[in-house]
């Protein structure tokens, strides 16, 4: 469903000026980031093979409730010298302390270097709240800019579509929702 004002002539305009912009700027040196929240039972996979020497069902541990939410904080860019997505999945809701710990593993983990370009929408989990000093903290203490994504335009940011892809990995590795979850995985080329 498309947002009725996603087509207001200043929001048309904005977004050309943003594609102008990204395009004049070193590609390598942008990063995109993004979150998404799920059911459960989106990510664990509740089917079990019987062992086909014995015959037997491995019992799972699973969660009473798949209704749980887990959340996956994103970011991905085409830079060579570092891993092209990396993530985190957390067993809980996010919030902005939860954003902004992620892009500070995002720098610690040397994925956002000083120089590169923050691309991320306006949600109020990225500006607001405890975020609301987060792009002057990342220039004043990386030199990392923040581009902001134009209104009504996830389509612009392409880990959009990296999302379907990692949920149907994650499901095929059979994660333990017994556990509690907090994985960084970044993925190499």
């Amino acid at each position: 469903m498309v947002p009725i004002d996603k087509f207001k002539p200043e929001n048309i305009e904005r977004a050309l000026e943003y594609i102008h912009a990204v395009l004049s700027l070193d590609q390598s040196r942008l990063k995109f980031v993004d979150e998404k929240s799920l059911k459960g039972a989106e990510i664990f996979n509740r089917k079990v093979r019987r062992d086909p020497i014995t015959g037997e069902v491995p019992s799972i541990i699973t969660d009473s409730d798949f209704r749980n939410t887990y959340t996956i904080i994103g970011l991905c860019g085409v830079d060579t010298s570092a891993p092209p997505f990396l993530f985190n999945l957390n067993q809980f809701t996010n919030d902005s302390e939860a954003f902004s710990i992620a892009v500070e593993e995002a720098i610690i983990a040397g994925f956002l270097k000083s120089g590169d370009i923050l691309v991320m929408d306006n949600a109020a989990i990225h500006v607001f709240g405890e975020n609301d000093v987060l792009v002057n903290f990342l220039w004043e203490n990386f030199g990392i800019h923040v581009l902001m994504l134009p209104t009504r335009s996830p389509e612009l940011n392409p880990i959009e579509l990296l999302w379907q892809i990692l949920v149907q990995q994650l499901k095929s590795i059979n994660l333990d929702p017994s556990r509690y979850m907090q994985h960084r995985v970044a993925y190499q080329a």
